[in-house]
C-alpha cells in the first residue's frame, strides 16, 4: 500500500507525520468503503450549461467602452 511505502521512504525525516498517517490509515481509507456516486459532482453547474444553444445565439455580445 502507498502509505507503507511513504512510511519507509520518509519515516526518518518526518516521523511525526508518518506516525499520524499510519495511525489514522483506517479513517483515511474509509472513503473507499462507499460505492461510487453516479454522475453527481460537488461543484454546481456552470452558467453556460444552464443556457440552451439557441439562447446563446440570441444573447447580445457585450462591447467594451
Amino acid at each position: 500500500m502507498a502509505a507503507h511505502t511513504f512510511a519507509t521512504e520518509y519515516g526518518a525525516k518526518w516521523h511525526k507525520a508518518v506516525a499520524k498517517i499510519v495511525d489514522d490509515l483506517h479513517l483515511l481509507s474509509a472513503f473507499y468503503d462507499y460505492p461510487p456516486s453516479t454522475g453527481s459532482t460537488c461543484a454546481p453547474p456552470t452558467r453556460s450549461s444552464q443556457i440552451s444553444s439557441w439562447q446563446l445565439e440570441t444573447l447580445p455580445i457585450p462591447t467594451s467602452r
